[in-house]
């Protein structure tokens, strides 16, 4: 039974970050953003047509091909690991790590083009130049459980 409440976890973000990038995409005044927090937030929102930073833009089919690869070879581990004992915070990593991959796929493939709508500013920091998504944010909590929960195992 724990196995699905993981798998159910995943498919929830998937569904929460495609909700909240359709919001996005209801909101045309988010073209030229929206200031936050403060101003350390800023609700930006943009069409990637490429990688992260827009890189490689153009190249859509082969890095929606390369996504699928890499996310499928995420599923399958995930889906193995749900089977071990233990090890809750690495399948809780997993489970956000694959709903986000899951979400920024699905946009690859169906748009042609991610919908990223958050920007930190930061002081200095090159993440301040890049604009996120809900998705981006999961993987990389996702990434930072998977790392901290294999450190428990050991």
């Amino acid at each position: 039974m724990k196995k699905l409440l993981f798998i159910q976890l995943a498919l929830g973000i998937f569904q929460i970050d495609l909700a909240v990038r359709q919001e996005a995409e209801q909101h045309p005044e988010l073209e030229k953003g929206k200031d936050i927090c403060g101003g350390r937030v800023r609700l930006e929102r943009l069409h990637n047509h490429g990688t992260a930073g827009g890189r490689l833009k153009g190249h859509m089919p082969a890095i929606a091909g390369v996504s699928g690869l890499v996310t499928g070879g995420c599923v399958a581990y995930f889906l193995r690991l749900l089977w071990k004992e233990g090890r809750t915070l690495e399948k809780t990593g997993f489970a956000f790590l694959v709903g986000g991959a899951l979400s920024n796929l699905y946009e690859r493939c169906k748009n042609g083009y991610v919908v990223d709508y958050i920007r930190f500013r930061l002081p200095g920091g090159r993440l301040g130049r890049l604009v996120y998504n809900l998705a981006d944010l999961f993987i990389a909590a996702g990434a930072l459980m998977i790392t901290l929960g294999r450190k428990e195992e050991t």
